[in-house]
């Protein structure tokens, strides 16, 4: 029995050892996967505080150049607007605030800076125009405080308007720190950015004195004709604590601490995150340079420690099979983690890049928007100067002098070359909106380049080599001469800046083989290449070249829009561009253009144009314009050929005089007018009431709406602003005369 009782102790041992064995590899199990999920934890709030902190940057550097896109644009108004005109400043201010929802920004003001001398006859200039406009609206300016400086700054206009607010008149030559930045933004023409200060518009509120704001101010100098020039600053007014907190409450779902700091910025500064750790918080420090400024930004993240805990009971009854339970599961929940992670990124990229194609689509329709309405109105003060200038060469033609009267003509000839001028910058801006009217014609490109590289040697500087290499026998392309050439002279000016130590440009013609690929008639390509030995692009900017508004100039040296309105025009001429360029070896840009498959002699000029056909007895048109002066100028166009004359000034009205007027023999009608009825659906009711009534459009746009918008609107407009006499004269004898027959 002995020997049993041995055996069934030692049994009795081995299995508490065991039982031993599995509690502490269940409790050994439950600590390692503890430790290993307070890890995991660690390490994803510590990507969410990164997070975090990329966005508050990205979202305070994006607050901060709409900012001062936003000041630029009002100094770039005023210059071309003036000092004195607060009705278009309300105007203008409306339109563009709306791109700037959300942006926690004051007031933006207008200030004039002139010898004190000369402010009471400014200000009596000032209050003239108020008059003009609306007194009870726009109040008397009186300028406060009085200072003993010698130059006054005063602000001439502000919006928001608010009868709280104490900007309207304030004098900013009254404080020298004002004063003193407002200078040295004129002095060097560029943006500048205050240090911290009372603002005006808070000197008589409830937070006068506990909120300091700055102001961003962009310089102004407006050039008049006959007159002293004008030169101020546009100001505007935010607080950098709101702009922050705005940042950070948009780009955070938790309450953070912060605290900002804004000293100048210095050279040996980095812009790379700094971690500190303070006791149970983590504080994270953003760096952002702003014109001139250093602003630290220091967020403070709250830990939120999350520790397991198990039932150690349960893991010893369960043992091995509880612990390799626990960490099958830990593996399974960890690989989820990754795979989810992975997928977030992933589709965080893809929702990135949505935006960005998205802006950029929204940024070329504003583009387009922008410059085709800037034409149309432009247009129609080429129209009032153009038809201005005929008149005056028919009353000038009885002078009593021929030696007076050829004078006068030759004054007259500066002026037209001076509006051709005009229209030819009109285009300009519409082949960036891909909206120009081209006026494509057969040409041989080698007579183009034979012609241009005689005019680049003359302007360009010495320092540059320029060569032709032209292929001869080409077949002829058809394009806009005109906007050929201006493309050329763009592509050499680029390659002019590209080589500021000098180098070679060679132009190029080459005829290149239809690609396989084309689709209906295959046609060879006519190709311009323009290659310069300048400085090169890496393949990042190559790609980027021909988008609005990409520059790699200094600021003040480029727009961005050269290339673009070069792609344009070869678009809208059926063409392609293509950009070649090895960074330090240089850059070749190729034009290409569809071989015109017969060819075409050019014609010479037999003056045909000149013909001027007049009215016969009684004919009667109904001019339809809103511009008054454009319209005052076509009335006395049309009495001087004999024509009998009406004037309405929108559509609605133009129907109702053709209504009550007993013989009417043709419409002329702008297409863009106020209210409910443009010039399209005035020239369609008319179609349906009087059938045999011809009608006319006008536009300082290049091109009717599109047949899918407006089915009939291509076949309406006959003429483009601006309108030669002749042209017009034309174009209404032909319409009448086809109504007759």
């Amino acid at each position: 029995m002995n020997g049993a009782d041995a055996a069934a102790r030692r049994a009795a041992g081995g299995g508490r050892g065991a039982l031993v064995l599995v509690a502490l590899a269940g409790v050994t199990a439950t600590l390692v996967v503890a430790a290993l999920f307070h890890a995991a934890e660690a390490q994803e709030q510590a990507r969410r505080r990164d997070e975090t902190v990329f966005a508050v940057r990205s979202l305070l550097q994006g607050d901060l150049l709409r900012v001062t896109t936003l000041v630029g644009g009002f100094a770039a108004w005023v210059e071309e607007t003036g000092f004195d005109d607060p009705m278009a400043f309300e105007a203008y201010y409306l339109r563009a605030t709306r791109y700037l929802d959300g942006t926690p920004w004051q007031a933006v003001a207008a200030v004039e800076v002139l010898p004190r001398s000369q402010l009471r006859a400014r200000l009596a200039e000032v209050d003239e125009r108020r008059i003009l406009y609306d007194a009870a609206r726009y109040p008397r300016l009186e300028v406060f405080p009085l200072s003993p400086a010698a130059l006054a700054a005063p602000t001439l206009m502000v919006e928001p308007r608010s009868r709280r607010s104490r900007v309207f008149g304030f004098d900013i030559a009254s404080d020298p720190i004002r004063l003193e930045h407002a200078l040295e933004a004129l002095e060097t023409g560029r943006p500048v950015l205050t240090p911290p200060l009372v603002l005006s518009q808070d000197t008589d509120t409830p937070d006068a004195g506990r909120r300091r704001g700055v102001l961003l101010l962009a310089p102004v100098r407006r050039a008049r004709e006959r007159r002293e020039d004008q030169r101020g600053v546009v100001a505007i007014s935010f607080v950098p604590e709101l702009l922050v907190a705005d940042a950070i409450r948009r780009a955070s779902g938790q309450p953070l601490d912060w605290q900002l700091s804004i000293e100048a910025a210095t050279r040996d500064e980095t812009e790379q995150a700094q971690r500190v750790q303070v006791v149970a918080v983590t504080s994270q420090l953003l760096h952002v340079q702003v014109l001139g400024q250093s602003w630290n930004v220091e967020l403070a993240f709250p830990e939120d420690p999350s520790p397991l805990t198990s039932d150690t009971s349960l893991v010893v009854l369960l043992g091995l099979v509880a612990t390799a339970f626990a960490l099958a599961l830990t593996y399974r929940k960890t690989g989820e983690r990754e795979r989810l992670r992975a997928a977030l990124e992933e589709r965080t990229r893809e929702l990135e890049q949505t935006q960005e194609a998205i802006a950029d689509a929204h940024r070329i329709d504003a583009l387009g928007r922008l410059t085709g309405g800037v034409a149309h109105d432009f247009n129609n003060l080429l129209g009032v100067i153009a038809g201005n200038l005929d008149l005056l060469r028919d009353t000038l033609v009885t002078a009593p002098s021929p030696e007076e009267r050829e004078g006068l003509l030759e004054f007259i000839d500066d002026a037209s070359r001076a509006t051709d001028r005009g229209a030819r910058l009109t285009q300009k801006l519409l082949t960036l909106s891909r909206q120009a009217a081209l006026h494509p014609e057969a040409l041989d490109l080698d007579d183009v380049v034979r012609e241009m590289a005689g005019v680049l040697r003359r302007t360009l500087p010495a320092t540059l080599e320029i060569s032709t290499r032209l292929a001869g026998d080409l077949p002829q392309l058809r394009a806009d001469r005109v906007q050929l050439e201006s493309a050329l002279l763009n592509l050499a000016i680029n390659a002019r800046d590209a080589m500021p130590e000098g180098g070679r440009l060679t132009l190029a013609t080459s005829l290149v083989p239809a690609p396989d690929d084309a689709e209906g008639e295959a046609r060879p390509w006519v190709e311009l290449s323009v290659t310069d030995t300048g400085t090169g692009m890496p393949p990042e900017v190559a790609r980027r070249a021909l988008d609005p508004f990409f520059t790699t100039k200094d600021v003040g040296r480029g727009t961005g829009l050269g290339l673009s309105i070069v792609a344009g025009f070869v678009a809208q001429s059926g063409g392609e561009v293509k950009v070649d360029s090895v960074e330090g070896q240089g850059t070749s840009i190729r034009l290409r253009f569809p071989a015109e498959t017969t060819q075409t002699a050019a014609l010479p000029d037999d003056g045909a144009q000149a013909w001027t056909p007049v009215a016969r007895e009684g004919e009667v048109v109904v001019v339809v314009e809103d511009n008054a002066e454009l319209r005052l100028v076509l009335d006395r166009q049309l009495r001087a050929l004999g024509y009998e004359v009406r004037g309405a000034e929108d559509g609605r009205r133009g129907l109702d005089l053709v209504t009550r007027t007993q013989r009417v023999d043709l419409v002329l009608s702008d297409c863009v007018l106020p209210g409910d009825v443009d010039g399209f659906a005035l020239a369609r009711t008319l179609a349906a009431r009087r059938p045999q009534l011809p009608v006319l459009l006008m536009s300082g746009y290049a091109e009717p709406p599109a047949p899918e918008q407006d089915p009939s609107a291509a076949a309406q407009i006959r003429l483009t602003k601006p309108i030669a006499r002749a042209e017009l004269a034309q174009a209404i004898r032909a319409a009448i005369d086809r109504r007759a027959h």
